[in-house]
């Protein structure tokens, strides 16, 4: 049985670092019908001159590898690569670390307003270099998974505080093994492809057809850091790339564990709460059946805990931050400390990315109020199915909220009834804080609660009252556009992409200038998040950025 929480490890609630990662696809149309597509990364390096024109920007420093820079808020934008495809990629806007759901969520809003008009300003209408659009999405038309993440930091209890750093110091051992057997392979890797590109290609290179010949001229010079190409042949980045994630297994086979046993060990405890989170936090999708889903990434996660730099290894919580520590600890020696920390920062994957103010506010919210839950009482667990990952696949995918899936100790629930049952105990965790310190619950607390009732009836009564959370929740917005269009097919798909674009001419955004979407943020909190927030690593990141300096790394 667990020891309860000490005083020093117990938080007032909500008071804990969040923040939210967005990957945006990019849509480009060209100036002329037929005419030649823009790579994606030339894409974002006119969205980065843009952005710079706004205001002062931060080149990465520490471990970073990714291209990017930071922003004057202390957030971040990155160009993320999509392996094999050197021409595309998506950019990916990192709010910086808020204290609380509700600034968490007016820097998520502020990072759509300035990624979305800078793009836009780079490739103004009417312009010779056409225009281009992000899209705030899930899941793009070729069905390829990505979206939007959340990280929240956790204080680990004293007792398995102890039992985390032995592990993350026999992690820490295992990366710095890596590397030394990683550069090896790299090196004679390297040899041989060099021996190969320069003895055997110039008597392969004559065979090409034309088409290849001209495909391989298209195909523009890659700036830092922003593909997986060696500058060798494409068959040759398919071995090398494979072989580098093989050698990815023995890591993973130590950390994994190591992370599970330390600042994952409450995952299996909030995994309820998350797989039927889908109902308040779901954008909704409509997939190439023509079906229309609740949530749209849940079907790309296969495990509790995962790490996407593997194939085939995406789960609902990532141990990205911690393998991040590990492997950077190569290039900034600090990290290995900060990898047996006590404040460790957990990456949740299972949320859709939002529009919705409102369904953003409660997947924050909701998620820190759990996890005040679970800190102060470590002993209570939720209605648990047996197999977490198919029941968020299970309730992902059902739009009559009818479903329901087999509990650990028998029995079934639906995701409305593992909902009630987190809210009730939230609501009785927050009473008794408030018992014992009447000031002791932000009024947000109370808020987020009143809110989480609401919507949880709202969803109940959805067959009999189909516009009572019209413009609150995304799936049930999406669901209501699309049956009032009438569309089916790929005019259904087309407009359920196009809800998501960060347009003034988007069917989300005419909603909102028409005031069909409930605002949750004041203006002052929307003033607030353009600037970095207090008490915050980011607000240190932020004044480098102002002042011109090297900014904090990023782990």
């Amino acid at each position: 049985m667990n020891a309860p929480p000490s005083p020093a490890d117990v938080r007032r609630p909500l008071d804990r670092l969040t923040g939210v990662e967005s990957e945006l696809a990019i849509r480009y149309c060209p100036a002329k019908p037929g005419g030649p597509r823009v790579p994606n990364r030339m894409i974002f390096a006119r969205l980065l001159a843009r952005l710079g024109r706004d205001g002062p920007l931060g080149m990465p420093g520490g471990a970073m590898a990714k291209w990017g820079r930071f922003l004057p808020t202390g957030g971040a934008v990155w160009f993320e690569v999509i392996k094999n495809a050197p021409d595309a990629g998506l950019v990916e806007g990192a709010t910086p670390e808020c204290r609380g759901s509700r600034a968490a969520l007016a820097a998520s809003r502020e990072q759509d307003r300035r990624l979305g008009e800078a793009i836009r300003a780079a490739f103004p209408p009417g312009s010779c270099g056409g225009s281009a659009t992000l899209l705030k999405v899930d899941r793009d038309a070729l069905e390829r998974s990505f979206g939007g993440q959340e990280n929240y930091e956790i204080v680990l209890p004293a007792e398995r505080l102890e039992a985390w750093r032995h592990w993350s110091r026999a992690f820490a051992g295992a990366a710095t093994l890596f590397w030394f057997v990683a550069l090896a392979g790299f090196l004679t890797a390297a040899a041989v492809l060099a021996l190969v590109w320069v003895v055997v290609w110039p008597f392969v290179r004559p065979w090409q057809t034309p088409a290849q010949r001209r495909r391989a001229a298209r195909r523009p010079p890659g700036g830092p850091n922003e593909t997986v190409s060696l500058g060798a042949p494409t068959w040759a980045e398919r071995i090398v790339v494979p072989v580098l994630q093989a050698a990815l297994l023995p890591l993973a086979a130590v950390g994994l564990p190591a992370v599970r046993r330390g600042p994952l060990a409450d995952a299996p405890r909030l995994m309820p709460f998350l797989a039927s989170r889908a109902l308040l936090a779901g954008a909704g999708a409509v997939d190439r059946r023509g079906r229309f889903r609740v949530a749209a990434k849940a079907t790309a996660l296969r495990f509790v805990v995962g790490i996407s730099d593997l194939p085939g290894c995406r789960g609902a919580f990532s141990a990205g931050p911690q393998f991040k520590r590990a492997m950077g600890q190569f290039m900034d020696p600090s990290l290995r400390a900060k990898l047996g920390e006590r404040r460790q920062r957990i990456t949740v994957n299972v949320g859709d990315s939002n529009r919705c103010e409102a369904a953003e506010y409660l997947k924050l919210g909701t998620t820190c109020l759990m996890l005040d839950l679970l800190e102060a009482r470590p002993d209570w667990r939720p209605p648990t199915p047996r197999r977490p990952i198919a029941a968020l696949h299970r309730f992902a995918a059902d739009s009559t909220l009818t479903a329901t899936v087999r509990l650990v100790g028998g029995g079934r629930a639906t995701a409305l009834q593992i909902q009630r049952t987190c809210l009730n105990a939230v609501r009785d965790h927050l009473q008794s804080v408030a018992a014992a310190e009447p000031a002791g619950v932000p009024e947000a607390a109370w808020d987020l609660v009143l809110r989480w009732g609401d919507a949880l009836d709202g969803l109940e009564a959805l067959a009999d009252e189909p516009d009572r959370l019209f413009g609150v929740l995304d799936w049930v917005t999406k669901r209501r556009l699309l049956q009032e269009a009438g569309v089916t097919g790929d005019a259904a798909r087309k407009l359920d992409l196009r809800y998501h674009e960060l347009a003034p001419d988007s069917p989300f955004d005419r909603l909102e200038q028409a005031g069909l979407i409930e605002r949750v943020l004041t203006d002052a909190e929307r003033d607030a998040a353009r600037r970095p927030p207090p008490d915050t690593p980011a607000a240190a990141r932020g004044e480098a950025v102002r002042l011109g300096t090297l900014p904090p790394s990023w782990d």
